[in-house]
């Protein structure tokens, strides 16, 4: 599974290959968890310097 998600990530997946809906549904809960996590530090960073400068 992992193989088949690198291989689709990098566009080495055959043509004729119908796309895993769970790989599909996977690569897209990734990206949406990396940016809500990437959203939550950057809140989390930024409040710790307006503290600081207050």
């Amino acid at each position: 599974m992992i193989r088949a998600f690198v291989a689709r990530l990098f566009g080495r997946a055959k043509a004729t290959e119908q796309p895993d809906q769970r790989l599909t549904a996977f690569a897209r809960g990734m990206a949406l968890g990396a940016l809500v996590g990437a959203a939550i530090a950057g809140s989390s960073i930024w409040s710790s310097a307006r503290r600081r400068r207050s």
